[in-house]
């Protein structure tokens, strides 16, 4: 019976995990998409700096 209950424990905190990294990387994702979007237009991103 533990075994079991200890089994399906760590089978739901790895589910768990994935689903939070999965989260943490669409944030990451959005919010690095929205801080180049809104960066001012003397930010040039494709000139190279000098």
């Amino acid at each position: 019976m533990i075994s079991y209950t200890v089994a399906g424990g760590t089978r739901a905190v790895a589910v768990t995990q994935q689903g939070q990294v999965a989260v943490i990387f669409t944030g990451m994702v959005v919010a690095g998409y929205l801080l180049v979007h809104y960066l001012p237009p003397a930010w040039d991103l494709a000139r190279p700096c000098r």
